[in-house]
């Protein structure tokens, strides 16, 4: 495994070396080539079987030079429309980035930028009166870096912006600034930001200031609608360009005349597609984006309505939200930049006078070739608005007259499931896929870059888009379409030959690797067997010096600066957070609120108790009877105290005490 490893990296040297020889020579003779673009060249001739490169033996100096010659000859040939091709396929790949890698790029920049002001900023404790203010002026052009609109050379935006600032963080609390951890003003700087941006913009809006701040709602308005006007315009015309250029081959099979024009055009056109839909993504998201901030502004006015003073929790989340809007649509005005430089760079590796033939020719052209121009070209070609009535009357059709139909004998049959099921496919089942009976037909993606497999893989390759109405055939987990039904059940005939003499017509044209999107089969081909025995030399291994070196104590870097363990200082920033001096205590119990957090409940057995059933009682009290003596008797000195005698008769018994009685008579 060592010898094969350092043979491949041998190989891999050498590749590099030739691919610097080329670029070097060609510089020589004035033209600038890329790596990337000497890397495919050499790639395409190696694999085309007329350079008569064999992948499969040794390769020595001489062909090695004789590959480096091939190479730069034909990318300094200008009037190469293969090689005018292969060009703009290399160059929009280095170019062209989705919306989300230019958006984090256009980050990292700003970051980059901004990272040693910041880092100032965090390592200032302010101790002076002098350190404060200078502090202060760094905060403000920070933010002014930050937002994207203004200089923090314009004296009169520094003093909008400072302004804005003092209103978030007077200078008197930077000494509370600069008591914070490292992390939490870098967190600061990025929230002050925001919020002073969007005090910014709505003070444009109230027409209060706003000086170097853009309409960019209005500038992306009309940029998108323009750039997609163009677009569409350059995809009109060049379709209508290779409909002819395809109608042109199909007559004459043998003549190769128009098949570079028609690959170039074909690859344009795939181009302007794929930026077209982006730029219609782009102008949907400017228009949410203008509404939103129209309801934001609204709602922010409605909020302040002359106030002398307003709560920060009502307005700074709208402020916020306002510069976040705005960085939406700086981003999309980066992207849109890209979009309109890669459209004007893409127009040079088009048609040009000396290498392409004008409209006006091909239609003259198709006068003889009209009898041979099929149903799909000529209904694309009688769409055009700008064909001359020499094409219109090659197709017997006479200006502004609809397009005859076609007779029923030639009406291709709609194909079945049964006919699919009867086709013959060495590594698969071939399905049939239709709109009405596939969900999210619309979204399937089609191999080959979405043009008819079978027209691609005839003799002289015909570069048609398919035609999804009639259906797809899936084989192998992937999707091919076809120009009609007739070309499908040509694919259906022989499955894996038709895909095989793609790869091989991909082979001879470099053109179709690229606009087939047929690179799986051409990625390892040059470095997995082309061999450079004479130049590979012994088979020691390749030495070469190296090192690494690791921190002697590592550091923790997952540990949190604003951990507290305290309570009671917990609940004091909660209270501090709650702002609870608008608010009210409410409460819900619901079925799972148990759930919300550990809970514990402890009780007490059950006591073995008895019961003792109930019986009827009674009870009897004696009835209280008294007797007042000496009422009645003798008056005057002689008369006795009157007395109460208690004659109650006890439950026992009769028991009188009748001494008092007898005492009275």
């Amino acid at each position: 495994m060592e010898g094969v490893d350092a043979s491949d990296a041998k190989a891999t040297l050498v590749i590099k070396s030739i691919i610097r020889e080329i670029v070097a020579i060609c510089a020589e003779e004035g033209h600038v080539v890329h790596d990337d673009l000497a890397a495919f060249m050499v790639k395409s001739v190696v694999l085309s079987p007329s350079s008569g490169f064999k992948s499969d033996s040794e390769m020595t100096k001489e062909d090695i030079a004789g590959l480096v010659d091939a190479c730069v000859s034909k990318l300094v040939d200008t009037d190469s429309t293969s090689t005018a091709t292969i060009k703009m396929q290399v160059h929009f790949g280095r170019v062209y980035q989705s919306y989300g890698d230019i958006v984090l790029a256009h980050r990292d920049r700003l970051n980059a930028s901004l990272r040693e002001l910041e880092q100032d900023i965090i390592d200032s404790m302010a101790g002076s009166r002098d350190e404060c203010e200078l502090l202060y002026r760094k905060i403000v052009s920070s933010i002014l870096i930050r937002s994207g609109v203004g200089s923090a050379t314009d004296i009169t935006v520094v003093r909008e912006a400072t302004a804005a600032l003092e209103s978030v963080l007077p200078p008197i609390e930077l000494g509370t600034f600069a008591a914070l951890s490292p992390r939490q003003k870098a967190k600061q700087l990025r929230e002050l930001a925001t919020i002073v941006t969007g005090i910014r913009l709505f003070n444009k809006s109230c027409g209060k200031g706003g000086r170097s701040i853009p309409d960019l709602d209005v500038t992306l308005t009309d940029a998108t609608a323009k750039l997609l006007g163009t677009i569409r315009g350059n995809h009109r015309r060049f379709t209508e360009l290779a409909t002819l250029y395809a109608a042109a081959v199909e007559a004459a099979p043998t003549d190769d005349k128009w098949l570079e024009p028609l690959m170039n055009a074909r690859q344009y056109t795939t181009y302007l597609a794929l930026l077209q839909r982006d730029v219609a993504s782009i102008a949907n998201k400017v228009g949410e984006l203008n509404q939103r901030q129209a309801a934001r502004v609204a709602a922010l006015k409605e909020t302040v309505q002359s106030k002398a003073a307003v709560p920060t929790d009502q307005v700074y989340p709208q402020f916020t939200e306002l510069a976040e809007i705005l960085a939406e649509l700086q981003e999309a005005h980066t992207f849109l930049g890209n979009v309109y430089q890669i459209t004007a760079d893409l127009l040079p590796f088009t048609m040009t006078q000396n290498t392409f033939a004008t409209a006006n020719e091909v239609e003259m052209g198709a006068v003889v070739v009209s009898p041979h121009i099929s149903r799909v070209h000529a209904g694309v070609v009688l769409e055009s608005a700008t064909l001359t009535a020499n094409a219109l009357a090659a197709l017997g059709v006479e200006d502004g007259e609809p397009v005859p139909p076609v007779p029923a004998a030639l009406e291709d049959k709609v194909l079945t499931a049964a006919d699919v099921a009867a086709s013959t496919a060495a590594n698969g089942v071939v399905e049939l896929l239709t709109p009405e009976t596939t969900h999210g037909y619309e979204w399937l993606p089609l191999h080959n870059g979405g043009f008819c497999v079978t027209s691609a893989a005839a003799e002289v390759p015909l570069v048609v888009p398919v035609d999804r109405e009639i259906g797809v055939l899936q084989y192998n987990g992937r999707c091919y379409g076809f120009a009609t039904v007739g070309h499908m059940k040509a694919f259906l005939e022989e499955v894996d030959t038709v895909l095989a003499d793609v790869v091989a017509n991909a082979s001879e044209y470099p053109d179709l690797i690229e606009l087939l999107q047929l690179h799986e089969y051409f990625a390892t081909d040059l470095r997995g067997g082309l061999q450079l025995g004479a130049l590979q030399g012994s088979d020691a291994p390749i030495m070469s010096n190296s090192g690494c070196q690791t921190s002697t104590h590592p550091v923790e870097s997952n540990i949190v600066n604003g951990y507290e363990s305290n309570e009671w200082e917990l609940r004091r920033k909660a209270i501090h957070l709650a702002n609870l001096r608008q608010k009210r205590t409410h409460s819900v119990q619901t079925d799972n609120s148990n759930f919300k957090r550990e809970t514990s409940t402890q009780v007490y057995l059950p006591k073995t108790s008895n019961t003792q059933t109930r019986r009827d009682g009674s009870t009897s009290v004696p009835k209280p009877v008294t007797y007042i003596k000496h009422l009645r008797g003798a008056r005057g000195p002689k008369a006795k105290k009157a007395q109460v005698v208690d004659l109650t008769v006890g439950i026992g018994g009769l028991e009188l005490d009748i001494r008092g009685l007898h005492g009275s008579r």
